[in-house]
């Protein structure tokens, strides 16, 4: 089950609703069980069976929904501009696990959205070691013969725009 696009995935100390990692929960149930749990240990302890141990937060873990999954903003952009639909982390390098955010196979054009560009030395694309493993990455594709077009999630507009021009040509 699936909260704003994110699957919830949750161990509940002591396994009321879900005793295993991996169990799929909404954040409903996930809350509605661990408090189920509490009421069951404050329950023990004032009937006197045992020592309660102390209240522990349940481990939650979020993971993102596979991108197919999710409406796609740039991917409908696409489309209402009449370029055909990109395909969404396309695997490009024969060898390494290298990713585009979004190709377009025919004209083997790929499109790049530097996210966290602004964060500093928090983002992932602020950082020395993985501005220089972008260049490395980068610099494999456009020797695969790809041609590369470089966005930030602000400016998807004018990428689209940009893409109209390379694919007509």
């Amino acid at each position: 089950m699936g909260v704003g696009g994110l699957v919830v995935r949750a161990r509940v100390c002591g396994g009321v609703g879900a005793d295993a990692l991996g169990v799929a929960m909404s954040r409903a149930d996930w809350s509605e069980a661990w408090w189920r749990e509490q009421s069951a240990k404050r329950e023990r302890f004032r009937a006197g069976i045992g020592n309660v141990e102390p209240v522990k937060a349940p481990v939650v873990r979020l993971q993102h929904a596979p991108r197919d999954r999710l409406p796609d903003a740039f991917q409908a952009l696409c489309v209402a501009e009449g370029l055909p639909k990109p395909i969404p982390e396309f695997l490009f390098h024969p060898v390494r696990k290298w990713r585009f955010d979004y190709a377009f196979l025919v004209n083997r054009v790929a499109v790049e959205v530097e996210g966290g560009i602004w964060r500093g030395d928090r983002g992932a694309h602020g950082r020395p070691l993985n501005i220089l493993r972008d260049m490395e990455k980068y610099n494999a594709s456009v020797l695969l013969g790809w041609r590369l077009l470089r966005t930030t999630p602000d400016a998807l507009h004018e990428c689209v725009r940009d893409l109209k021009i390379l694919l007509a040509g």
